[in-house]
């Protein structure tokens, strides 16, 4: 029990480092490369960085790939979570760079979703993987 304790916690502390690494690229590259836009929740409607999701989605892999390693009953599930996030993480850069009509936006997830609900197929229990 204490060894799962352990692959989750450092599955969370691999995740916290490289999300907060690859944040703090992205933040520094993004207006590099032209990727500003107006914050609109700020009085002075400054340009900050888009893509910051690419930073939180790279935390999110790394500890998945963590928890996949080294727990062998996750290894089913994870790569449909992995699967979907990275799907939703594409649709999030896509409408960064492209702006998606917002009509797309709310149903382009449901195709996201997919890996996860053919998983699912014949399960009846929901279940925590650790």
């Amino acid at each position: 029990m204490i060894f799962v304790f352990l692959l989750v916690l450092l599955a969370c502390i691999l995740s916290f480092i490289v999300t907060f690494f690859s944040t703090k690229w992205v933040i520094k590259e993004a207006p590099i490369r032209g990727f500003t836009g107006k914050d609109i929740n700020k009085p002075d409607k400054r340009e900050v960085a888009q893509l910051g999701g690419i930073g939180i989605l790279a935390g999110f892999v790394a500890g998945a790939f963590t928890l996949m390693i080294s727990d062998s009953r996750s290894q089913e599930i994870i790569p449909a979570i992995l699967l979907s996030a990275l799907l939703i993480g594409f649709l999030g850069i896509v409408d960064d760079v492209f702006n998606v009509r917002q009509s797309l936006r709310a149903f382009l997830p449901v195709a996201a979703a997919v890996p996860l609900s053919l998983f699912s197929l014949g399960h009846s229990v929901i279940s925590i993987p650790f």
